[in-house]
């Protein structure tokens, strides 16, 4: 080992004109000797100190004094360059020698650097060090990025040293300083912050009565916190990217170390303008405090250097593991080199300090191992464990400016590779601010394994992130949206009985692919349609009922017609049978308004339209008028006994002009019964056997239940007093008041005795309302709008987050009548359930 001792004449920091005027070693006897050596460097706060002493009668001891400075390559392969600040002389019996500490240089010439007065404007990190760097002498070197773009302002008062550290404990980086050089001469000092210094998986083992001496294990819950309310710059919070909510739970180590009482909230502030790296940060926190700790003090000796012991030096900053098989219960533990002391001199002073202690399950012997493995090959076939490792292109840690980079998926189940099918990788683009780049997820949405990412999305702080779905989720296009299938089939789990029925309801997915508006929420509303399905292949569904609206319809008849016909398809992929209302949309109407003066020529007309809404009709055995062309059905729950109505609204005709020779009932304006399914709706309400129970969904409410005045429903108030006769087992008389839909009904429900009308479901209003009027006080329950553009509820419907989505899952008590809508996506974090009784209250 060879240290050289450097001065050099220059009063600036800024400078590399240093020259050697001395050289120490032990390796050579004619070399000047050094001894009592130790280097002392720590992770927190970048502490890195050096003493040494050297033979006072010796010409190089001229050499050392305060100024000077001490240059040697360490076992990190790595230039280090330190200032002595400090001489002393003494005497022990014959023996005078001459003692120097000194510090990393680093450290000094950042002290005594006062940082330029400035203004610096939406700077990354690397920039920020560069200015306060700028009158040191030093670089940057190498600079994770750490932390989001922000303005900065230095008032020319405070030192570099100063406002370093008040950078890092924002970025939570941690510090190496060194030098570059070549032929003997110092050519360049750098700087680098990094996520984390050292190794991991060195594999290192600090093992008991062989590398440690001694041993010490505490446990301590006073720092154990099961939730996180965190603050932002100004008081922000992440609620708004949160489901509504500011605060972090974790509920299974509330259960486990807090036996479920109230939740330990630990406030916690962070600096930032983002919800998204505020909601990251809590998240970290929480991971740190929500279990107790155990405090370990742990005395190695580092066996590394001394003859014979060939495993490599151990860094700072390095992941070790630490054993005592015979302490009880067994301890094995991760933890880190967080100090290290070290003497080039007599390397059987050397040591290190461990902290961040993390517990591992303890080895097991041979023959137990073996079972367990039997075990576990059982268990495996029951629940395997999946893991998914993401690989760049250029390297683990992504730099600004590097330039673009590819970014590659690796899933394991049970440690084995797998590569699965394109569509099962779901990739998501979040920008700084926590919002999604739905547009890119749209466009890589099935690309498999491997994206390809410009610098300047990371230059820009943007992340991506990669679920894998299992065999068992196949139709979810993101993370999120799994997240909240699960938590509804939770739900709907709790509120189902053996005598309960389960119909997914979606209603206005508004689904275009040449929106004039809101483009890229109605292309996603496909996305939703996928939601419903993935539903019903997780738990048993009953019947899926779309409640109209399904497109747009602001296009060609062409084009519209190939969106039904992409939606239908889409939600047939259901594990049960789908039925579909007609909404006001559904027929291009504004379409034909937009692109053919309102003559019907751009029209989806009701013989185009019925083939492709009942397309699955005859096998999933729901029944339907085979002489009628307008969209009305009804199911029966067989096992159950339930029949589901879905009746036709929008039954318009398509033949009439008006006086301006224009479409005289345009489905903008007006919606409609005609006679052949007031009939069809007569016969099918008498051959429901007596002990059914009857649901009806329709695009718009029925007369009584909602205003004819805005869009007058002909012939509405013909169907309510049907359906009212049916439930009360009485007779009715109605005739039509509007000619060009003219009907006259005489129905006697009387001899059949009173049904049961659990409830009227609708769309169309993008809006939660539900009232007991016009209807024999039966409930009309109407739900928001799948589209995730907006809705009358005033909802966040964010793209790229859960809340864009909005339907129900209806689970009916058939024994106590109770109607719950438990609902998936908007406002589910406001009202998660709704529920009404069913039929006359």
């Amino acid at each position: 080992m060879n240290l050289l001792v450097m001065h050099t004449d220059s009063r600036g920091y800024d400078n590399l004109n240093y020259k050697v005027v001395a050289s120490l070693s032990n390796d050579n006897a004619q070399s000047c000797p050094f001894y009592d050596d130790m280097r002392i460097e720590k992770i927190e706060n970048f502490d890195d100190t050096y003493i040494l002493s050297v033979p006072e009668d010796r010409q190089e001891a001229l050499a050392l004094v305060a100024g000077a400075f001490i240059l040697f390559e360490d076992e990190s392969e790595k230039y280090r360059l330190f200032r002595i600040y400090s001489e002393s002389s003494r005497a022990i019996g014959n023996i005078h020698s001459k003692t120097v500490e000194a510090e990393n240089a680093f450290i000094n010439d950042l002290n005594k650097t006062v940082v330029a007065k400035s203004k610096l404007k939406n700077v990354d990190f690397s920039e920020a060090m560069a200015h306060i760097l700028a009158l040191s002498g030093w670089e940057v070197g190498n600079v994770e990025w750490l932390g989001e773009i922000r303005s900065l302002e230095f008032d020319g008062t405070t030192n570099a040293q100063e406002e370093l550290q008040n950078l890092i404990n924002t970025y939570r980086g941690e510090i190496d300083a060194y030098v570059k050089v070549r032929n003997g001469r110092i050519v360049g000092k750098y700087f680098d912050l990094v996520e984390k210094r050292g190794r991991d998986n060195t594999g290192r083992r600090f093992e008991y009565r062989r590398d440690i001496k001694g041993v010490t294990r505490t446990k301590v819950d006073t720092e154990l916190y099961t939730a996180i309310k965190a603050r932002g710059k100004d008081g922000m919070s992440f609620a708004s990217i949160n489901n509504g909510l500011d605060t972090l739970y974790d509920v299974e180590a509330n259960e486990i170390y807090n036996d479920g009482r109230e939740y330990l909230v630990k406030y916690f502030e962070y600096e930032t303008e983002y919800p998204s790296a505020l909601l990251a940060a809590a998240r970290e926190e929480l991971n740190r405090v929500n279990h107790p700790i155990y405090n370990y003090e742990v005395e190695p000796a580092l066996l590394d250097e001394t003859t014979g012991y060939d495993e490599a030096p151990v860094l700072l900053g390095d992941s070790v593991r630490v054993v005592d098989f015979a302490m009880q219960p067994e301890m094995t533990v991760s933890a880190r080199v967080i100090e290290k002391q070290t003497s080039y001199s007599n390397v059987g002073a050397n040591t290190v300090v461990l902290g961040e202690y993390v517990e591992l399950d303890n080895d097991v012997p041979g023959l137990i191992q073996k079972l367990q493995s039997q075990l576990t090959d059982v268990s495996k076939n029951i629940n395997p464990v999946y893991r998914l490792e993401i690989f760049s292109s250029n390297g683990i840690v992504i730099k600004n400016g590097v330039g673009d980079t590819q970014l590659t998926a690796r899933v394991y189940k049970d440690n084995v590779r797998i590569f699965g099918e394109p569509h099962q990788y779901k990739w998501e683009k979040i920008l700084p601010n926590g919002t999604h780049d739905t547009e890119w997820e749209m466009a890589n949405e099935g690309v498999g394994q491997t994206i390809y990412c410009d610098a300047i999305d990371f230059v820009n702080n943007v992340s991506y992130k990669c679920s894998f779905l299992t065999d068992e989720y196949n139709y979810v296009a993101t993370s999120y949206f799994k997240m909240e299938v699960d938590r509804v089939i939770g739900e709907v789990n709790k509120l189902r009985t053996a005598n309960s029925i389960v119909i997914p309801f979606i209603t206005d997915t508004h689904y275009a692919t040449d929106a004039f508006e809101d483009q890229q929420a109605k292309l996603r509303s496909l996305y939703h349609i996928n939601n419903v399905v993935e539903v019903t292949h997780q738990i048993k569904c009953d019947v899926v009922v779309h409640g109209g609206d399904i497109v747009d319809g602001k296009t060609s008849n062409y084009l519209n017609k190939a969106n039904l016909k992409t939606v239908v398809d889409a939600l047939n992929e259901s594990d049960c049978p789908v039925m579909f209302a007609k909404g006001n949309h559904d027929d291009n109407g504004l379409g034909d308004v937009r692109t053919a003066g309102n003559q019907m020529t751009a029209c989806t007309k009701p013989a185009e339209m019925k083939p492709i809404l009942s397309k699955n009709y005859i096998k999933s055995n729901i029944v339907f008028s085979s002489t009628d062309n307008a969209n009305y059905c009804y199911y029966d729950i067989k096992d159950k006994k339930v029949r589901v109505f879905v009746l036709d609204s929008y039954d318009l005709r398509y033949d009439l002009l008006g006086s301006d020779k224009k479409n005289k009932y345009q489905s903008r304006k007006f919606g409609a019964y005609q006679k052949a399914q007031i009939n069809w709706l007569i016969e099918q309400l008498k051959n429901t056997p007596k002990d059914y129970k009857i649901l009806t969904f329709h695009h718009y409410a029925m007369y009584g239940a909602a205003s004819q005045d805005e869009t007058p429903i002909i012939n509405s108030e013909i169907v309510a007093g049907i359906l009212n006769a049916w439930q009360n087992g009485s007779s009715y008389s109605g005739k039509g008041t509007n000619s060009d839909f003219a009907v006259t009904v005489n129905v006697d429900f009387s001899t059949r005795g009173k049904g049961m009308w659990l409830a009227a479901l609708n769309g169309h209003w993008h809006s939660d309302k539900a009232k007991r009027e016009g209807l024999g006080n039966v409930p009309t329950i109407m739900s928001i709008c799948s589209l995730g553009a907006r809705d009358n509820d005033g909802n966040d419907r964010t793209l790229g987050t859960t809340v864009e989505d909005g339907w129900d899952v209806i689970v009916v008590n058939l024994d106590t009548n109770m109607i719950n809508l438990v609902r998936f996506g908007a406002n589910a974090a406001n009202k998660p359930i709704r529920s009404y009784s069913g039929g006359v209250s």
